[in-house]
């Protein structure tokens, strides 16, 4: 037979124009067989070709007969070759294939199929924290057809999982690679695969991994998915620096196994600092399982060490695991608490067989079966069967390590040795776990002797028959029982007594291990009976011969073996041949109810040797030897009694080798059980050397320990021990349990064991009382009673709740279990049916839950009471707020509104929530409110809100358009169910909640603040808004935007022009200001802010920003003058803006720098769009003037101008200012036409309205020059005036001036408003990098009266680390007049604040100021670095003038035209120099003009153009030689300050609360010497005039009656107002008083008033002048007791004079002077220390107390 396939699956390759495969292969053959493949040849030529073809190489291929075939182009020709092969061998031969051309051959293969594996190249595992892993799990592929076993190969940090094993063909594998680096270097090693079976292969894969050493902020180490923090002193994202409580989460852990967890202790200080951690003591009972390296050491400042937590449980329990540490530094400060927790995962091993039966064996031969054991959980398995090596029934293993989710089979052998039945249950101890138990049945035969046949189903017959009583009997009386119909049989075929069935032997067998014990009781009972009754006894377990002489027979130890059933039993004994233990008798019969002793004697052969042996004692029933006399369902199987003995023959004089034994633990904690009750647990040794150990442990003298096995030999690998405690009273117990290795008592080892007999006692929290709160009729209320388990063991509780509480009462959970310590919560459900009070008890009971009926003898019930209280009532609700009122929302967005739904009645309540809008009164469904489809929805339907208390629902708004109303938030009280309330019965149910008030707008910006920059720095900053229009700007920001303006976005491009396409109506002029050509660049910088509730975004937009790019063949190129003006404006980038988009935030700002180049003359025009997203857009017409050298130019920003409002009828008009600004760099004069200001007078019956008191002056290059005006309206309306004004250059503006008279003054200013303060320090407006600031940007003086000083105090702060120096300029006009500032200079230290006092005080007329100061801060470390350079650079040039070079022009001609040009401007910089030092120096040292430079222009003019005409032929010269230092620029703090001064009569006519103002009158210091030595000065004839006119005033008041009374009446008053500028005084007499006790006199102790100040100094009197030293005593002592703890205002003294003196010395003006200069410096004290942070003048108040009775009167001396 054969197979054809085509070779279009193999690769083609053409040889001389014929496309042909590259070979023929076959797979698969087996010698005999045919296979035939088609060999396609193809002529992929142009031209027609002869081939011949044969078979070469072999003779096990063949094809057609050679004949030749002619190929026309493109045609093809199949030759079919057939392969027969003989022998397994592979082959090779080939198909000549001949051309004109050429020949060639085409291979016919068949090769023997080999191992091939398929292993990815190369692992990366990137980086990985040392201590670590990481697992990369990959794939294997055998694309081979054979079995292929394989083996990895692979070292230094990198595991390979499975590291070999075997794959099927064409088949896969999962590998888990693992890299665990241990030190921080890059990984690159290759793994090895060994595969093949008869010639190995390897193949390498590259595993590449880079180990770090771990770097967290945090203060957990790696790996922290399991870690918790908590405490205090948290600091942000990178974790806390000093926590007070740490939680380190091990997870669940495998019992037996260490688990890690590291921990970093970082040094915060910066100060090497030692530390120490300890384990807090754990409880008596409590197994110490976490542990820790305890350290004390020291780290370094600002280190960390690393510290590791161990997790390494020894017993497997249900229950959390708790630990701490504490890490302390030296001297116990500053110690923090690590909590360990974590779970334990214990072992679960389950046997897959619990029968192995082998059936009927005759003796002497062996059989075999299996035993499959199985771990199914993620720990490693110990188990161990009980089971000895040589007895009857032994198994290939007796013990191992079973891996996690691992199986592993087993082989149990069985050897008979004489013919009997053979039974045995044996142990599988597994540690941290309960033993588990499989059962071996067989039957031994011999040709004579035939015993009944055991099977599987007799044990369980058995089972059935202990439980009925009926294991006593023996089978043949069972079988006579049965044949008098007395017993009969059920459907299993065990044995069913009849009912009146007696029997014979009433006396029950007794129980070895109670009904339900767990594993650990069976194992421990003598016989591990699986019926647990006790049928056959021994006396002992194990026998102890211990040493013995080799060949020689020890004492003999008998052993007793009672009989407890009714019948004749059978012992047979089964000691191996050759053994040196023996039983005397072998075999024996027990009669019913008998006990016989047998004799058991050790006879070693062999000198230091180990003996440890099982005897298996099989005892049965007699009549069980013959299977003819035995019924199969009367068979009761045999016990096995086995009896460990030990012995050795190791001299007890020699030396014994040293067992290498280890405990899994030395510290054995018991779990917890109850008293009479047995806990268990295992224990684990190991022997990790190459010879066996011979254990034994001691008794405990107490007994209530017990371990089994007690003895015995310890092979190569684990012994498991079960240890038994048995508490009798409810106590802690403690015991050292000794076990001795080789009967040698220097190696014994010792185990700490620790129990105790636990009681049930459950907590109940508020001692027994459970209140529920105030409940609304047919709803439900909960109330959690804490329930707490105080003892070490589960308990099962129940409630009993009583009849009449049924319905309203209920409690979750009804009864359950509590695990150890733990703190469970009871919900108690509150249903009441009807208003009124409800009172019930309940009851808890409590038993443990391996005693749930509590019938437990030493352990009584627990029993508690709970006592519950409740109430049932009504409810309503209301909102708060009840009316809401959103602010204005930007339209398209959603703002939150959080309304608090507040519960007014005494229960809590069920609700649900409806919107309804009001007008129209449509309800809006929840459904639709949450889906959006309303203006108002609502973050809950519904809920429930507490007594008294209040419940939090959002109601968000989500206006889609500008709109403005009102909705309606109702509610319904609904029941638990959601059954609607009947609210009849309800007083005063109000179903509406909520008004809310909805109105929304858009996106609100506007111009906080500005400042100029570059040129326009010096321009104040009421000119600059005025000149980039920043009202008109802030007005159009505030207006709603169009539908157009909202069509486009911010990045949507949208204009087909190169214009901006405007869609807009608002549009602003920018103006840059004018500076002439090369002068700089005049710029802006603009503080934006957001005054809206959201964030919004906003740009600028060039006309190219907004242009769509068309097509090359749609753009037409035709550009009109406008637009090539704008596009030459943005190619030479004279505007710039910068950020030119950006994003505030609510309430934030931005600082926006918009600049315009002065390179080009003329005026230079851009509009740019201002475009808010989902808001306004405004279009900004930039424009900047650039002017020629030497032109004049007057910048108006507005040919408007207002003055300030005026009111009618003043004594004195204020004065008011008017600015040019010069923006040229020439001088101009101006002239105002004042013609029309007489026009004026003259219509208001020639009183002047406007005045201009400097109609004509000289305005300096780029200033400014103030032109006075006095606006005195007569009437309260509003006055203009149009006024010429002509400069120099002939060029004439006219400028309206207009003004406002107004005649009520309570319409204006109804109270005096109170002097601004500002404590907080704010950033000056400025650039960004300012090094100081000012606390305050405006300095109000407010209104304030002539002749008075007010103070202010701003703080100048240094922010930077340098030493600054600061100094106040004012040399404007109007400042030295009215304003005082000390310091004025100064310097500032780092981080420094200074207090400037400005006293204002204005002694001129009334005014209006508005003035701007500048406070210049320099950089004193920039200056010392300036000093240093400077004094370098004159030292070099003083050497320059000493010094001089020959240079020959003949050889170095350039160099000399070069040096020629060099020389110009260094004699240009001498003679800068000196020209500002010595005028005859710059005279001698100045340098003449080059040739060819004009004089009518400077050398700077003439060396521009030279450089432009020769730039690119003359060689750069070296600046750096003559370059002089330049000086570093003071920085500019501005602040403005504003004031109006008023004359004492408008000031008190204009304001009210006169009386109560507090006021300081100028003093004589503050006033110039200038006013000081001025008086009045009149003419002759006015002073004639005077003196009569007053001559006879004076005259005729002395001689009217009324006048005199009335001065008489005042004496008798308070002393008036005006008395406190009285400077005589009367002594003596009724006249004399004091003006201290006047309201008006408090504050104001200067004698001055609306008069010339000169005067009023120049008369005021002189000090008294005190004559004698007695006199200056009494004066000390007048002002002590004036200052005095008890002041009066007149004090009493016994001598009058000295009264008179104390009165007089307060009317000194140096008295007064001094005492306000001690209240004004303790007042900047205050204000510097609450600047600074140590006051806080905000905080609370604190009382001191009063001085006691008995130091109050005590003197104070020195």
């Amino acid at each position: 037979m054969g197979d054809t396939e085509v070779q279009h699956r193999n690769p083609k390759h053409i040889q001389f124009g014929l496309e042909v495969p590259k070979a023929l292969t076959y797979h698969g053959w087996e010698p005999g067989g045919e296979y035939t493949k088609s060999l396609i040849i193809r002529n992929v030529q142009i031209k027609t070709q002869k081939i011949r073809y044969k078979i070469s190489g072999g003779h096990f291929s063949s094809t057609l007969y050679p004949q030749p075939i002619t190929l026309s182009a493109g045609t093809s020709y199949t030759l079919p070759v057939t392969f027969r092969p003989s022998q397994k061998n592979p082959y090779e031969e080939f198909v000549e294939i001949g051309t004109v051309d050429g020949a060639f051959r085409v291979p016919i293969l068949a090769p023997l199929p080999t191992s091939n594996l398929s292993i990815p190249e190369c692992l990366k595992f990137g980086m990985c924290a040392v201590g670590d892993s990481v697992t990369v799990n990959f794939s294997v592929h055998n694309t081979s057809t054979l079995t292929v076993d394989f083996n990895w190969d692979c070292s230094n940090g990198f595991e390979i999982r499975p590291k070999s094993g075997s794959l099927a063909p064409k088949g896969d594998i999962y590998f888990s690679a693992t890299f665990s680096p241990q030190r921080a270097c890059v990984y690159d090693i290759a793994a090895v695969c060994s595969y093949g079976n008869e010639n190995p292969t390897t193949k390498s894969m590259n595993l590449e991994g880079v180990g770090k050493y771990p770097h967290v902020l945090v203060r957990l180490a790696p790996p922290p998915t399991l870690a918790v923090l908590k405490g205090k002193g948290g600091e942000g994202e990178e974790g806390a620096v000093a926590q007070s409580e740490l939680t380190v989460n091990f997870g669940c852990v495998p019992v037996g196994a260490v688990s890690e967890r590291l921990v970093e202790i970082v040094n915060m200080s910066p100060v090497p600092s030692r530390f120490t951690v300890t384990a807090v003591a754990p409880g008596p009972l409590c197994d110490p399982v976490f542990a820790s390296e305890e350290y004390e050491g020291a780290i370094e400042p600002g280190g960390s060490h690393r510290l590791k937590l161990l997790l390494s449980p020894s017993l497997a329990t249900p229950h959390p695991l708790v630990g701490h540490f504490r890490v302390c530094a030296v001297g116990g400060v500053g110690s923090s608490m690590i909590t360990c927790t974590g779970l334990v995962e214990g072992p679960k091993l389950v046997l897959e067989e619990s029968y192995i039966s082998f059936g009927n064996l005759e003796c002497g031969k062996v059989g075999s079966g299996v035993l499959h054991i199985r771990n199914d959980s993620s720990v490693p398995a110990i188990f161990q069967l009980q089971i000895d090596l040589h007895g009857v029934f032994h198994a290939e293993v007796l013990c191992g390590l079973l891996g996690p989710r691992a199986s592993q089979a087993i082989i149990v052998y069985f050897s008979p040795t004489k013919p009997i039945p053979y039974y045995r249950r044996v142990a599988c101890l597994v540690h941290h776990q309960e033993p588990q138990f499989f059962n071996l049945v067989g039957t031994g035969f011999t040709e004579t002797v035939r015993p009944v046949s055991l099977q599987p189903s007799c044990i369980e017959r058995y089972i059935a028959h202990a439980q009925r009583g009926l294991t006593s009997l023996p089978p043949e009386q069972l079988k006579e029982y049965h044949i008098k119909d007395v017993l009969s049989s059920d459907s299993n075929g065990s044995i069913l007594p009849k009912p009146g069935f007696q029997n014979p032997h009433p006396q029950p067998l007794s129980r070895s291990v109670p009904e339900g014990s767990s594993g650990y009781a069976t194992y421990l009972s003598s016989e591990m009976d699986p019926s647990g009754f006790c049928h056959i006894s021994v006396d002992t377990e194990a026998l102890k011969f211990g040493y013995c002489t080799p060949n020689h027979v020890s004492e003999g130890k008998v052993v007793n073996v009672t009989n407890h059933t009714n019948g004749i039993v059978t012992c047979v004994w089964m000691p191996g041949p050759g053994e040196p233990f023996r039983v005397v008798p072998e075999e024996r019969d027990i009669p019913a109810g008998t006990t016989a002793s047998f004799t058991i004697t050790f006879r070693p052969h062999i000198p230091s040797q180990l003996y440890v042996r099982w005897l298996e004692c099989f005892t049965f029933y007699k009549t069980l030897r013959d299977y003819r006399l035995v019924e199969p369902m009367t068979i009761t199987p045999p016990w096995c009694l086995p009896v460990r003995v030990s012995g050795h023959t190791m001299d007890p004089h020699s030396e014994a080798f040293l067992p290498k034994v280890t405990f899994d633990s030395r510290n054995l904690v018991f779990p917890a059980t109850l008293p009479g009750e047995a806990s268990f647990r295992t224990a684990m040794v190991r022997n990790s050397g190459d010879m066996p150990v011979m254990f034994d442990f001691a008794c405990d003298a107490s007994g209530a320990y017990t371990v089994k096995p007690s003895h015995g030999l310890l092979q190569d690998g684990y012994q498991v021990f079960v240890l038994q405690l048995n508490p009798q009273e409810p106590r802690a117990y403690k015991q050292i349990l000794k076990c001795r290795f080789n009967d040698r008592d220097h190696f014994d080892q010792e185990l700490l064991l620790s129990g105790a007999g636990e009681v049930a006692v459950l907590e109940l929290g508020n001692k027994g009382q459970l209140f529920f709160k105030p409940t609304c009729v047919q709803t439900t209320s909960e109330s959690s009673c804490r329930v707490t388990n105080a003892s070490r063991l589960p308990v099962r509780f129940e409630w009993k709740i009583p009849e009449e509480a049924m319905g309203v009462l209920a409690v979750e959970p009804a009864n359950g279990i509590i695990d150890p310590g733990e703190i469970q919560k009871h919900q108690w459900r509150f249903c009441p049916l009807k208003k009124g009070s409800y009172a019930f008890r309940a009851s808890i009971q409590g038993t443990f839950s391996g005693d749930p009926k509590g019938n437990h003898p030493l352990v009584k019930k627990f029993k508690g009471i709970l006592s519950l209280m409740g109430e049932g009532c009504l409810g309503t609700m209301k909102c708060d707020p009840a009316h809401l009122e959103c602010p204005t929302m930007v339209v398209g967005t959603s703002w939150p509104c959080p309304l608090s739904l507040i519960n007014t009645g005494p229960c809590t309540l069920h609700y649900r929530l409806f919107v309804v809008e009001e007008k129209g009164g449509r309800a809006t469904s929840i459904l639709d409110s949450q889906g959006g489809k309303g203006t108002v929805t609502l973050s809950d339907g519904g809920g429930v809100v507490h007594a008294h208390s209040r419940v939090s629902v959002t109601a968000t708004v989500r206006p889609s358009s500008k709109l403005q109303g009102k909705w309606l938030i109702k509610y319904e009280l609904i029941t638990s169910h959601g059954e609607p309330l009947d609210t009849i019965a309800f007083p005063d149910f109000d179903p509406t909640l909520c008004t809310l008030t909805v109105s929304a707008s858009y996106p609100v910006l506007s111009v906080r603040d500005l400042w100029g920059v570059g040129v326009a720095s010096s321009l104040p900053k009421t000119m600059l808004r005025s000149m980039l229009s920043i009202d008109q700007l802030n007005t159009f920001l505030h207006d709603d935007p169009s539908s157009s303006e909202l069509r486009y976005a911010i990045g949507t491009r949208h204009s087909m022009t190169r214009r901006v396409s405007v869609g807009t109506t608002a549009m602003v002029d920018f103006d840059f200001g004018a500076a002439p050509l090369e002068m700089g660049t005049s710029g802006f910088d603009l503080v934006l802010k957001n005054h809206g509730d959201v964030p919004t975004e906003w740009a600028f937009q060039f006309p190219t920003d907004v242009l769509l790019e068309p097509e090359y063949w749609a753009d037409t190129g035709q550009l009109d003058e406008e637009e090539r003006h704008e596009l030459s404006v943005m190619d030479h980038d004279l505007f710039t803006v910068a950020p030119k988009k950006g994003r505030l935030g609510a309430g934030e700002s931005a600082v926006i720098s918009c600049s315009f180049k002065h390179t080009a003359v003329g005026s230079s025009r851009l509009p740019v769009l201002f475009k808010l997203n989902r808001g306004r857009e405004v279009l900004l017409r930039w424009r900047g003037m650039t002017l020629e050298r030497g032109q004049p130019f007057i910048h108006f920003v507005s040919h408007c101008h207002k003055f300030s409002p005026v009111p009618i009828g003043l004594q004195s008009y204020p004065r008011q200012d008017y600015e040019l600004y010069n923006a040229g760099d020439t001088t101009v004069s101006f002239e105002i036409d004042v013609e029309p200001l007489r026009a004026l007078k003259e219509h208001n019956y020639e009183m002047p309205i406007i005045e201009c008191t400097q109609p004509s002056g000289d305005i300096a290059a780029r200033s400014s020059a103030t032109v006075h005006f006095v606006f005195s309206p007569l009437e309260a309306k509003v006055y203009s005036v149009d006024l010429p004004v002509t400069f120099s250059n002939g060029e004439m503006r006219l400028v309206t001036f207009t003004g406002e008279g107004y005649g009520s003054p309570d319409d204006i200013i109804t109270q005096h408003p109170p002097p601004p303060h500002n404590l907080d320090k704010q950033k000056t407006m400025g650039a960004s990098d300012v090094p100081a600031v000012l606390s305050i940007s405006h300095l109000a003086f407010s209104d304030v009266v002539l002749f008075s000083v007010t103070r202010r105090v701003v703080f100048v702060t240094n922010t930077t680390d340098h030493t600054l120096s600061f100094n106040w300029e004012l040399e404007s006009s109007g400042v030295l007049e009215v304003l005082s500032i000390q310091p004025g200079c100064g310097y500032l230290q780092p981080k420094q604040s200074v207090a400037c006092k400005f006293s204002f005080c204005s002694h001129l007329a009334p005014a209006i100021y508005d003035l701007e100061l500048v406070c210049r801060v320099l950089d004193e470390s920039e200056m010392a670095s300036y000093r240093l350079k400077l004094e370098a650079w004159q030292k070099a040039e003083e050497e320059k003038k000493n010094t001089f070079a020959i240079i020959d022009v003949s050889t170095k001609s350039p160099s000399s035209k070069s040096t020629r040009r060099q020389t110009v401007p260094r004699l240009k910089s001498l003679g800068k120099r000196s020209r500002s030092s010595d005028g005859e120096l710059r005279r001698k040292y100045e340098a003449l003009p080059p040739i060819g430079c004009p004089l009518e222009e400077t050398y700077e003019e003439w060396k521009k153009k030279d450089l432009a005409a020769r730039g690119k032929h003359r060689p750069r010269k070296r600046t750096s030689e003559t370059q002089v230092p330049r000086p570093p620029q003071p920085s500019a703090l501005p602040l403005r300050l504003t004031g109006h001064t008023h004359a004492m009569s408008d000031y008190s006519k204009l304001f009210k609360g006169i009386d109560s103002l507090h006021m300081d009158l100028i003093q004589p210091t503050l006033l110039s010497p200038r006013q000081e030595e001025e008086g009045l000065r009149v003419e002759e004839e006015e002073n004639t005039t005077l003196r009569i006119v007053l001559s006879q005033m004076i005259r005729d008041l002395l001689e009217d009656s009324n006048f005199l009374s009335a001065v008489q009446r005042v004496v008798e008053e308070p002393v008036p107002y005006f008395q406190q500028f009285s400077t005589l005084w009367e002594l003596g007499g009724k006249r004399a008083y004091s003006a201290h006790a006047h309201m008006y006199a408090a504050g104001h102790h200067d004698p001055l008033l609306d008069t010339p100040p000169g005067a009023l100094i120049r008369h005021s009197p002189s000090p008294p002048v005190l004559n004698s030293q007695s006199e200056l005593s009494n004066t000390e002592d007048a002002i002590g007791k004036e200052t005095g703890d008890k002041r009066d205002d007149v004090i009493p003294h016994n001598d009058p004079n000295e009264v008179q003196l104390n009165r007089h010395i307060k009317l000194i003006p140096e008295f007064t002077s001094f005492v306000e200069n001690i209240l004004e410096n303790t007042l900047l004290n205050i204000l510097k220390e609450a600047n600074s942070g140590e006051l806080s003048i905000s905080g609370p108040l604190y009382r001191i107390a009063n001085t006691p009775p008995s130091l109050g009167n005590s003197p104070i001396t020195a």
